[in-house]
């Protein structure tokens, strides 16, 4: 399903696929985006100063987390 999203998404950006969503109120989307993007990057840096993680599992759980 990633890989579907992936392709998905770049065809999107690449303006080769318009999505219309009615009633989608894009500065709720735009809050809710901000506020997935803050939460991560607090994951992200929690696993990073995790003293009990060796490297190799904080680069694990890091992919895991971004894909």
């Amino acid at each position: 399903m990633k890989l579907l999203n992936t392709i998905l998404a770049d065809c999107i950006r690449r303006g080769r696929v318009t999505v219309d969503i009615p009633g989608l109120d894009t500065d709720r989307l735009i809050k809710a985006l901000h506020s997935e993007a803050v939460q991560t990057l607090k994951e992200i840096a929690a696993v990073a100063c995790a003293e009990e993680m060796s490297a190799e599992e904080k680069v694990s759980w890091i992919q895991d987390r971004l894909m």
